[in-house]
């Protein structure tokens, strides 16, 4: 079959049907979505090569890949493949899969649009910063009765606008600490570890307005996205983010 030509493997959807399954298996990071797909075997068993692009939707959303916005150049693009086997009779069933992603150099970014954010590195300072003063106000404004704690980063960027701006997209995930307890430390906090604590998705900014002379620090905009818990599918598989994060099933 050509590339790109997800009609290559006989069978109900197989080459769709394999990356929605590989989107369930993953705990991490955000839903992948077809781009390409390259495919060897016959009969029943297929190894796949599917081009994959990211998605703004994180993968606690569950979201069918069809369904979620693919990230452009001002959200940081991230792209690679999947390795993936499959059988397909019936139905399809992903057997294996090994996925490597990689963000778009920063600079191809500035190059297409010099006004778009730019990658900050997870381990920098004002990232541990700028998140920990977004979940305090998230913390101080949702009606839940327990304190959420973060979960992961999983994307972070920075922008001159008035000053410096920094965005940030995290999880959080529910707390065995209720509200209602004085003097919480939160950092002291265990995550509340059973199948109805909540999850969510955050993004939000921090901004410093510097006109030379004085700086102030902006209103903290949050916005985050509770999930409801689901149970996955366990397959024998892996993804590896290059640079900016290691992950592993």
């Amino acid at each position: 079959p050509l590339p790109g030509d997800p009609r290559g493997v006989q069978g109900p959807g197989g080459p769709e049907e394999g990356l929605d399954q590989i989107n369930t298996d993953l705990t991490e990071g955000f839903i992948l979505s077809l781009n390409r797909v390259y495919d060897e075997g016959a009969g029943v068993l297929f190894n796949l090569t599917i081009d994959v692009l990211e998605t703004k939707c994180h993968v606690i959303s569950k979201k069918p890949w069809k369904k979620c916005e693919v990230k452009d150049v001002a959200n940081v693009s991230v792209y690679g493949h999947c390795m993936a086997s499959i059988s397909v009779g019936k139905s399809v069933e992903l057997r294996s899969y090994k996925c490597a992603i990689q963000q778009v150099p920063a600079t191809v970014i500035v190059d297409t649009c010099p006004d778009c954010p730019t990658v900050v590195q997870l381990d920098d300072p004002i990232l541990a910063e700028t998140t920990n003063l977004i979940l305090q106000k998230y913390n101080r404004m949702n009606r839940l009765p327990n304190y959420f704690t973060l979960l992961n980063y999983t994307a972070s960027s920075s922008q001159w606008v008035v000053g410096p701006a920094y965005f940030v997209e995290f999880t959080i995930r529910e707390t065995v600490c209720a509200k209602d307890t004085p003097d919480v430390d939160l950092t002291q906090c265990k995550m509340m570890d059973c199948e109805f604590a909540h999850k969510a998705f955050c993004t939000g900014s921090h901004t410093t307005l510097d006109d030379g002379t004085f700086q102030t620090k902006l209103p903290i905009e949050v916005k985050c996205k509770i999930f409801e818990p689901e149970v996955g599918i366990f397959h024998n598989s892996a993804i590896t983010a290059m640079p900016h994060s290691n992950l592993s099933n």
